[in-house]
């Protein structure tokens, strides 16, 4: 059934949102989700093509329910992979290095990611004097 793979990336979110670490990447439910959404795009062409004739074709409620689905699909994803870019954020910005145990949860983006914005905030914090701790909590 259509989103159900969806329900299960946002039931993991929720478990792991409270956490400091991070889950492993659900590379497989990721991909599920987009081969979802790309098989809902190519039932919205078949109809497109279907009903240019009939404007009271019962299929525009179908395209309609289908692009509710693609959408949940994106928000989904969306969502899920903000979540986990925002714990990268902070490893970095505490400046924490990443265990070998937290290194084999992350997808490779999400480790080239960790390592490009680590750089990012280590150059910016060399214009500044280091008795500013830019870092630090409130």
């Amino acid at each position: 059934m259509f989103g159900e793979t969806a329900v299960q990336l946002i039931d993991t979110a929720k478990r792991t949102r409270k956490i400091q670490n991070v889950s492993l990447y659900e590379g497989d439910k990721v991909r599920e989700i987009l081969d979802e959404t790309s098989i809902l795009q190519d039932h919205i062409e078949a109809l497109n093509n279907r009903s240019l004739d009939d404007l009271n074709n019962p299929d525009d409620e179908t395209k309609l329910l289908i692009q509710l689905v693609q959408n949940h699909n994106l928000k989904v994803l969306k969502l899920y992979h903000s979540q986990r870019s925002e714990k990268i954020k902070f490893f970095a910005i505490q400046e924490l290095p990443l265990s070998q145990e937290t290194r084999l949860k992350l997808s490779e983006r999400e480790r080239i990611f960790h390592s490009k914005y680590s750089d990012l905030l280590r150059k910016y914090k060399c214009e500044y004097p280091p008795s500013l701790n830019l870092s630090a909590t409130l």
